[in-house]
This record gives structure tokens, sequence and C-alpha cells, in this order.
């Protein structure tokens, strides 16, 4: 929890800092784009996952939680139609922004990767990373309690893996963009 709580303060430090005259932000010295793509996803709750299948795109807002090597772990049914998707290809990509005002302050995450459900060991490490995130969900997740029959029993945690990821961030001029590949 202290490491979570560091990183949520680090995130806030780097990116709810307001920008500077001429719509440029600051970004403290040092910090490499892999800090910032990890603080950028601290602090933030939602990505929109977008899938393809037979009737063609779709895009979903999701819950997400994200580790230390920066894949995101989120819940979903998987008879709904980005669950069959996924089911079928095993690939999706995202974004993660929110609402800005002005377009020299916009930022934000896209991404892209393989995408697995997750099981056993692998259920139960995505689970904790889920639940440091979101402890409220909890109780969607106890068979004990009559959230878990509403919707714990039907969804599974899924696994996006990044292999290349954008950071966007106009702070630093129009469309300015950078890469991590081949996580």
């Amino acid at each position: 929890m202290e490491f979570l709580a560091g990183v949520r303060q680090r995130a806030k430090d780097l990116f709810l800092r307001p920008a500077l005259s001429g719509g440029k932000g600051h970004s403290p010295q040092g910090a490499s784009l892999e800090e910032k793509v990890r603080s950028y996803l601290a602090c933030h709750r939602v990505m929109v996952l977008a899938t393809h299948g037979p009737d063609g795109p779709w895009a979903s807002p999701v819950y997400y939680a994200s580790d230390a090597a920066l894949c995101l772990y989120f819940f979903s049914d998987p008879a709904s139609r980005h669950g069959q998707n996924l089911s079928a290809s095993g690939w999706a990509s995202a974004a993660i922004t929110e609402d800005y005002a002005d377009w020299r302050t916009i930022q934000g995450i896209q991404l892209e990767g393989p995408v697995d459900t997750l099981a056993g060991e692998a259920y139960t490490r995505g689970l904790e990373v889920y639940l440091q995130k979101f402890p409220w969900a909890k109780p969607f997740f106890d068979p004990r309690s009559d959230l878990y029959a509403l919707a714990g029993a039907k969804v599974r945690l899924y696994r996006l893996r990044p292999r290349r990821i954008g950071f966007t961030d106009n702070r630093m001029g129009f469309g300015h963009r950078e890469w991590l590949e081949s996580m």
C-alpha cells in the first residue's frame, strides 16, 4: 500500500500542476518516459479498450489497475462483445486520458498488446494489484457476498501486456508523443 501511495503522490507531482504560460507544462528533470507512463497510469482509473471482431471494431470503457511491469488488469464479462473479441483475437488497444478543456494541456496514453485471461497464481497476483487500486471492489470477489452473484461470478480477470505505449503530452508542443516499444 505504501508503494501505491508513493506512486500516486509522484503522479500528482508530475501531472496535476497547472500548465505554464504558452500552454507548455513542466516535467521534473530526470523523469524517464517509463516513470511518466507509470505515474499517469497510477492516477487514472478508466481505459477505453478497443477490440475488433466479426461485427467490426468496438470500444468499451473499463476500470484498470497497472503493475510495475506496466501490465494492465481489468475485469469483464467474457460474453460481452469485447470479451468475445478478446477471446477470438487475444489482442487489444486502449486509450487513457481525461476530458481536457484546453488542447494545450492534453495528455494521454495509447497502447496495444496481447490480452490473456488469468487463472491460478496469475489471477491471484492480478486480483491483488486490482484491489490495491480499487479496495471497494473486494466484495464482488467474495463468494459469501451478494455482490459476487451479481457480478463477480460473471466476470473474468484479463491482463493486457503492452508491446507499445505512446505518451502524448501537448504541454511539450502540439501532438508531442513519445513511445515505449517492445516491452
